[in-house]
Order: C-alpha cells, then structure tokens, then sequence
C-alpha cells in the first residue's frame, strides 16, 4: 500500500502485524507470500483516477471530489466502470455551477452522452471510451477474456484497489493521491452484489509501511476495481461501491450486472 512521503503517516504497526501474520491459518499465510506483492502491482495499475471539479486551478484542490474506477475492453467495447453514485454526484453539482467538469486520467468529457448501463439500485454505471482516450489515462486497461466476467463466490478471495481520500494530499492548485488496495476474503455473495470483511486482527500489511488504522476514510475508494483471484492470477470481476465505516464491511457490484454492454 504506497503513501506518498509528504503525507502524514499513521503509527508503524509492523510489529503487531507480523505477530498477526503468524496466527493466520497456514494456507492464508502460503497464500499471501506467493502471490500478494505480484497481485497488488497488477491491481494497482488498473485504478483510473476519476475527478469532479473546476479546471484551471480557479478554486482550491481541495474542493474537488474524486473517485477510483477501471478501464474495461469487453472484447468488442472500450469502457469505463465507476459507481453509478459518482455520477449522481457529478449531475448534481452540475446544477449550481456549470464550469464543473467530469475528468478520468487526464481526459475530461461530459458522462451523459457516454452511459451504456446505468444502475442506481446496484451502485454501477458503465460509460464508453474512445480509443484516443486510453492514452491520455494513466492506468491499463483490463481486457475481459470473457464477458460479462463470472463473480466470485463465497470464501474466494477478492484483490481491490483504490484512491482513498485518507492518503489524498490538498497542495494550493494540485492533488495527489496514493492507492490502497488489499486481498480479502469473500463473505456474502448475491445476483447484484458481494461483500467482504476487513478483519483487524488479521489484516497485514504486504507493501508499504502500514495498514490502515481503524475510522480511515475510505470515501474516493467508490469505483475502485475488484479482481477474483484464479489459480493465483487476478480476473476483474467487479467494482468497490460502498463501505461500512465501523464494521469495515466493503462493498462490491459484479460487472455481470452490466452484461447487456456489448
């Protein structure tokens, strides 16, 4: 989990956290030293960082909001899927003051026009790209070998990343973020979503300085991509939509939810 220097870090609980990792079942522990570091790098190149706010530096950094999301190629449509609450976000603001834009990487574009599959019940959105703008968003795009992806089922185990607003840094004009991401374990599934838990006192960190300590703010994950893990190797499947902040529950809408994007 990589935090930029200049962002005030929380206190080091490596120690605790070793002795955490030791009580872990031994087939968790075998897990997450074979495949955790790989898994994360590829996880985190797949966060696209998604901004509501006024170009130009004409107001404060800090007033902008932001959100994670993911580049998809189905196999025949290149799109991005973010929750579907970012764009409500985006409508509503739009109301008062129309010199806000919507930005994905370094391309912004108005969503409307662009809506393939929108789902306010399920918290998903899926918005066409062009071909041009893969190259203006500094993030890979995950190409489905199947579409719509399978989801996962219960005790899987699920990789996710994000851009939290914890780890995000207001500097005059500029923002910085740093993702976050983890793998966890699968503890509800359902046809329009699926949960995991974020289990504190088996929680380890496998890169970086530190895990997350308890009441982070975990908002600007929204959007953030979920990935099954099969025979060790990440599949996307889903994205982060939603988060429980005392029982640190996440959240996560299937991208099969959205089968009906070609």
């Amino acid at each position: 989990m990589p935090v930029p220097d200049q962002i005030p870090l929380p206190p080091d609980r490596s120690a605790e956290a070793e002795a955490d990792f030791k009580a872990l079942p031994l087939a968790y522990q075998q897990f997450l030293i074979a495949h955790g570091g790989a898994i994360g790098e590829r996880v985190r190149d797949h966060v696209v960082q998604v901004i509501i706010g006024v170009p130009g530096g004409a107001t404060p950094a800090s007033e902008a909001h932001h959100a994670s999301g993911v580049m998809v190629f189905t196999g025949k449509t290149l799109c991005l899927c973010i929750a579907q609450h970012i764009v409500a976000k985006y409508r509503q603001l739009r109301q008062t003051n129309d010199r806000l834009v919507f930005q994905a990487g370094n391309v912004s574009f108005d969503p409307e026009p662009r809506i393939l599959f929108e789902s306010v019940a399920d918290d998903l959105i899926v918005l066409g790209m062009n071909g041009s703008d893969q190259n203006h968003i500094p993030a890979h795009t995950w190409t489905c070998a199947v579409w719509p992806p399978p989801s996962p089922v219960n005790e899987e185990y699920v990789a996710f990343a994000g851009l939290p607003t914890a780890y995000r840094n207001n500097a005059g004009s500029q923002l910085q973020f740093a993702i976050v991401g983890g793998i966890l374990q699968v503890i509800s599934t359902s046809r329009n979503n699926f949960k995991v838990y974020m289990d504190r006192n088996t929680l380890i960190s496998v890169r970086g300085p530190h895990v997350p300590p308890p009441g982070t703010n975990w908002g600007g994950m929204s959007g953030g991509p979920v990935f099954r893990l099969v025979d060790g190797q990440p599949d996307l499947c889903g994205i982060i939509t939603d988060f429980g902040q005392s029982l640190e529950v996440y959240y996560m809408a299937p991208l099969s939810l959205a089968a009906s994007v070609p």
